[in-house]
């Protein structure tokens, strides 16, 4: 039998996504500002298109065109209000496909990075 795969590095990457998140606290408590800060982020992102926005859920839905072939990746962004501000929570998940290349991990990283240069 073989020995079970060293999780370290990918656990390493997800402690790295996590802490990416909690750095892209948005300071605004309101969520209605939170999702037009959203929206303004994907705007600026090239192959980025908002699908839907669901204020009374603190949500917006995102498609994500890969530069290869175009394919499409699902991203949902729910803001979370927190005592100190707004909690930004991001899913991305490729729509065809069972391997994504880790393209989903560098679609979170790129919003947070959008996300803290939108002021």
């Amino acid at each position: 039998m073989a020995d079970p795969p060293d999780l370290s590095a990918l656990a390493k990457r997800y402690v790295d996504l996590w802490q990416d998140q909690l750095i892209a606290l948005a300071a605004h408590p309101e969520l209605a500002e939170g999702l037009a800060r959203v929206e303004s982020a994907i705007g600026g992102l090239p192959r980025w298109r908002v699908e839907t926005r669901d204020a009374s859920a603190g949500t917006v839905t995102a498609t994500r065109r890969t530069r290869f072939l175009r394919a499409p990746d699902d991203v949902t962004i729910r803001l979370e209000p927190t005592p100190g501000g707004t909690r930004v929570h991001v899913r991305s998940k490729s729509r065809f496909g069972l391997i994504d290349f880790v393209q989903n991990r560098r679609n979170v990283l790129e919003l947070f990075a959008a996300l803290r240069t939108v002021g």
